[in-house]
């Protein structure tokens, strides 16, 4: 701390906020007031945007944490995974009380919130603990709400609420002036950190580390004798034991919830030691890598803190320590090194992560795992530096805070290619990537950081109360567009909640199987979807997700000889490198597709009906759960692999015109334009029943981008696609607009599938449909790929 006078103190106090200068003197209650306005809004724009496009998302974390919750609340699973359970032992009553579906999302929402409001209050008592009043310790503590980190995740089914709860709580349990009760409560505190997340042990390492040193430099006038230093240091080395049982004991726990979940989900052993080899192999590269993941971290933090979190760091370090400074002076000193030890053993956590990830540098550039520390770096740095901020000190305090933000771009140009988009997830750290997605930047990470400059120096020009309404102006434009973005992601993943929820209505009086298997098909993690969304104990797992873990091969039952119905991906039957599922895949061959997931290439398949195989020309079809639309009857020969609806096809609207059919015969259509009546005109636009083309020879309907598709032979197949004037032509193109297949169809052609190859090296197919002028057919209700 720097050397004041307590009268001096006591100023810099009064002028945090509340009168930093003269002109607020002279009307500080309206400015408290339009101060007090301004927030009431943007807690009300958090609020909103906290229970908007809820539920899980980012599936190998919030899926993860979720699984375990619905576990402990009796909800069977196999999501075995390394996420700890600390934060779903906290969610596990919401699943108990509302099950899985959108009740546990808000709840979850609203338990985040309430976490995030309790970090205020411990933040509330510290600050008046270390002196200062209820209103200046109340708004510096709220104003953290100004930094989008520190309440973006409320909406989110991750654990950083409740990690900023805990570092709050050991900022508080810093300052007890009872030696033993601040013991115990670190001690109980720094164990329930490891519980949530396995950055809580670095948490707790840190908690002890600035206990240590604030008791080793503790005046000699404190220490009566050897006998009181020695009574302290057992108290802490019986709390550090306690921190490690707690630890320890988790472990077990840990091991036996995973256990019953179908594998023991544990990787950071196999981490660490892919670091030190990675070390002793290339140690310049890794050490490169190492540098400049550090850097990144530390360039989004000052982003995310508007400068403050640099700002206090480096007032810090050029501040000598004393031992003749006041008790409340090293309950601050105690505090501050807390944090800061707590950022650096982050950004160190965060930059050995992006070591041999080569060409993903998601934690080399956000480092997610710093963003718990955006609240105190903000509340401390507020707190330490804002009553000290002049004009005159203004271009120092801007370099400082833009540092290492133009360190990190130097390093980033210089050594690596930030050429990969980033999940929505690690945009979070720093709201300035947000922006730098939003307007499609090419070089998204490096215009990220360069737009993260921009707002640090704006932010840091502006007077206190401008300052805050800037920034939560900022935290608010980039919440609202992270919230769009992961509204897609929600819109994307939702059918397999109906698709989910039709199966638990089935299996109340039928057995139900689930095969959740990867296929090459597939979506992208869908069997966790569907493994997470049918949790129960009365759904008959036919296969283990992770054989090779012989503990665990107690779930492997492959037996589907008394599934009534079996929910699996469209692609299982062409995964012939899985021979352990060949009685699966025959069992499937007897079963009919009833509904389909075409979002994810998901099917229910029913086993005990008889099919129709003496009926040459077709058996019946199945629907799509999403928008309840029916094939109608299919040829046998389909066995679909990727179904889309018609709605996936996009719409050339400026050479369409919609009909309808006036007639059973098909012989007489009436344009939709010609209609009399707008309600009858808006009905018959809306279901778009017969299409009719204005122009000759463009793509009509085209946009169906596919790219999982091996090189290999297939067809394409549209039911309900039935031309009722003139021709059209079916094609496939690849990326470069390479027809690969085509067939033209005339009046009461049969909808027969059209043929096409994938060559070897081509990464994307599209499907487009084109028409002569004038001609009229109806809308095919799916679009199907079949071998």
């Amino acid at each position: 701390m720097l050397h004041t006078s307590a009268s001096e103190q006591d100023v810099e106090i009064e002028n945090i906020l509340i009168v930093p200068n003269r002109s607020m003197r002279q009307a500080p209650r309206n400015t408290d007031h339009s101060l007090a306005a301004a927030l009431l809004i943007y807690i009300g724009i958090i609020i909103f945007i906290s229970f908007r496009n809820l539920g899980p998302v980012y599936l190998s974390d919030e899926i993860g944490y979720a699984a375990k919750a619905a576990h402990l609340a009796g909800h069977s699973n196999l999501l075995s995974s390394s996420w700890h359970a600390g934060y779903s032992l906290a969610m596990a009553p919401l699943f108990k009380i509302f099950g899985i579906g959108p009740a546990t999302w808000t709840s979850v929402s609203a338990l985040n919130l309430s976490l995030l409001v309790l970090s205020i209050i411990f933040w509330i008592s510290t600050l008046k603990r270390l002196g200062l009043s209820t209103k200046q310790a109340s708004w510096i503590s709220i104003s953290s709400l100004a930094c989008y980190g520190v309440w973006g995740f409320t909406g989110w089914l991750f654990a950083n609420p409740m990690l900023q709860l805990i570092i709050a709580m050991l900022s508080r349990w810093l300052l007890i002036k009872n030696n033993k009760r601040r013991i115990i409560a670190i001690s109980l505190t720094g164990g329930l950190a490891y519980w949530v997340h396995p950055t809580g042990a670095l948490i707790a390492g840190c908690a002890w580390l600035a206990t240590i040193l604030n008791t080793i430099l503790q005046p000699k006038r404190l220490l009566k004798s050897r006998r009181s230093i020695q009574i302290r240091l057992a108290w802490i080395t019986a709390g550090i034991l306690l921190t490690l049982g707690l630890a320890l004991l988790y472990k077990y726990v840990h091991r036996a919830i995973n256990t019953q979940m179908g594998g023991d989900g544990g990787h950071y052993s196999q981490q660490i030691h892919g670091y030190i080899t990675a070390f002793s192999e290339d140690t310049l590269r890794t050490s490169l890598e190492f540098f400049t993941g550090f850097i990144n971290g530390a360039a989004n933090l000052s982003i995310a803190t508007f400068g403050y979190g640099i700002l206090l760091v480096a007032s810090l370090i050029k501040t000598p320590y004393s031992s003749s400074l006041s008790s409340r002076k090293k309950g601050e000193a105690a505090t501050q090194a807390f944090t800061i030890l707590a950022t650096i053993s982050l950004l160190a956590f965060g930059a050995a992560l992006s070591i041999n990830m080569e060409n993903n540098y998601q934690h080399m550039m956000h480092q997610r795992y710093i963003s718990p520390m955006i609240q105190s770096l903000w509340i401390l740095g507020i707190t330490h530096c804002m009553a000290s901020e002049t004009p005159k000190n203004l271009p120092a305090r801007i370099v400082v805070a833009i540092s290492p933000i133009f360190l990190a771009i130097a390093t980033g140009s210089i050594f690596w290619s930030y050429d990969k988009t980033f999940s929505l997830i690690d945009l979070m750290s720093s709201g300035s990537s947000v922006i730098a997605n939003r307007i499609g930047s090419q070089q998204e990470a490096l215009s990220g950081l360069c737009i993260g400059a921009f707002i640090v120096i704006a932010v840091q020009t502006l007077a206190p109360h401008p300052k805050l309404i800037c920034a939560g102006v900022i935290a608010a434009v980039v919440g609202f567009e992270s919230n769009l973005m992961r509204g897609r992601g929600v819109e994307n993943g939702s059918t397999q909640m109906s698709l989910a929820k039709h199966a638990h209505n089935i299996g109340r009086n039928q057995k139900i199987c689930l095969a959740a298997v990867d296929t090459p098909l597939s979506k992208r993690e869908s069997a966790n979807v569907y493994e997470f969304y049918l949790s129960s104990a009365s759904i008959q797992r036919i296969i283990n997700r992770d054989q090779e873990k012989s503990d665990f091969n107690s779930f492997f039952n492959p037996n589907t000889s008394d599934c009534h119905f079996i929910i699996a991906p469209l692609g299982l039957a062409f995964s012939n490198n899985r021979s352990d599922i060949h009685r699966v895949i025959n069992k499937l061959s007897s079963c009919h597709l009833t509904f389909v997931d075409s979002k994810n290439d998901w099917g229910l398949y029913e086993c005990n009906k008889t099919l129709r195989h003496s009926d040459q020309d077709g058996s019946n079809g199945f629907t799509t759960i999403d928008n309840n639309v029916s094939t109608g009857p299919l040829p046998i020969a389909i066995t679909p692999l990727i179904v889309y609806t018609s709605h996936a096809f996009r719409h050339e609207k400026s050479y369409i015109r919609y009909a309808r059919i006036v007639n059973d015969n098909h012989d007489q259509l009436e344009m939709c334009g010609s209609l009399n009546i707008k309600e009858e005109i808006h009905r018959c636009r809306k279901q778009r029943s017969v299409i009719v083309s204005s122009q000759s020879d463009v793509p009509i309907l085209w946009g169906i981008y596919i790219d999982t598709l091996k090189p290999d032979s297939y067809k394409v197949f549209m039911p309900r696609l039935k031309v009722l004037r003139g021709s059209i032509a079916v094609e496939v193109i690849d990326e470069n607009l390479n027809r690969l297949s085509s067939k033209y169809f005339g009046e009461e052609d049969a909808d027969l599938p059209l043929d096409f190859n994938i060559p070897s090296g081509n990464k994307r197919i599209e499907i487009r449909i084109q028409a002569t002028k004038n001609s009229a057919f109806t809308n095919p209700s799916h679009i199907i790929i079949s071998k």
